[in-house]
């Protein structure tokens, strides 16, 4: 398949399918989309901040890893123990 960089009306850069005409994350652009869903949506700095050891987050999409990388920086200085994983 193909895609290209596009630019989204808030000026944020996203991914496009030409083979599906489909822009990923169009209205907010993935890092904002990816904060809201996995990070605040999951409340995962206070469960973090409960947690000891290992904490694994399951990325099953197939985009361009922006949910697994703003993942891994939402906890601000708790990322060594935290694993972002990604099957697709």
């Amino acid at each position: 398949m193909d895609y290209q960089l596009v630019r989204l009306n808030n000026g944020i850069c996203s991914v496009r399918s030409l083979a599906d005409a489909e822009t990923f994350h169009p209205v907010v652009g993935p890092v904002a989309e990816a904060e809201a869903l996995y990070v605040n949506q999951l409340r995962l700095r206070e469960r973090l901040a409960k947690h000891s050891g290992e904490f694994v987050i399951w990325d099953v999409g197939l985009g361009a890893a922006a949910n697994a990388l703003t993942v891994l920086r939402g906890p601000q200085g708790r990322a060594a123990g935290v694993r972002a994983a990604t099957r697709g």
